[in-house]
């Protein structure tokens, strides 16, 4: 059975990542409960990533990709920290294997809102967090 790139990949990373986290000084107090729910959710999101590559290696290549906005035209609070920052949005790009280059095709957007963060029923999260 072969083993694709990716998924040899990403076994890689965890194990390194395993391994690192083993090397780490002892601490006197707990790490905090709001970090250990962020890092979760980070490995979460790249597991979410790798499972859309995949899935659907076979007929599309898939990308994650950031637009970047411009900046507020009018800010409320000028002196706020981030104030000026432009607006970020992660998006996943799917163009199919199969797509005919020399053609024009139609774009297919699909917007969505809301929490988009899935978590265990063992720890329960919300999504102003």
């Amino acid at each position: 059975m072969r083993v694709p790139k990716l998924l040899r990949v990403a076994c890689v990373l965890l194990m390194a990542g395993a391994g690192l986290a083993q090397q780490a000084p002892a601490r006197a107090a707990a790490p905090s409960e709001e970090g250990e729910d962020h890092r979760f959710a980070q490995l979460m999101k790249a597991i979410d990533d790798l499972m859309w590559h995949l899935k659907l290696s076979d007929i599309a290549e898939v990308d994650k990709v950031r637009y970047t906005s411009r900046p507020p035209r009018r800010v409320p609070n000028p002196t706020a920290q981030g104030a000026h920052n432009p607006l970020i949005i992660p998006a996943y790009t799917f163009i199919p294997k199969k797509l005919d280059r020399s053609r024009k095709h139609p774009l297919i957007v699909l917007v969505h809102g809301g929490c988009t963060r899935i978590s265990p029923p063992a720890r329960p999260t919300s999504c102003a967090s």
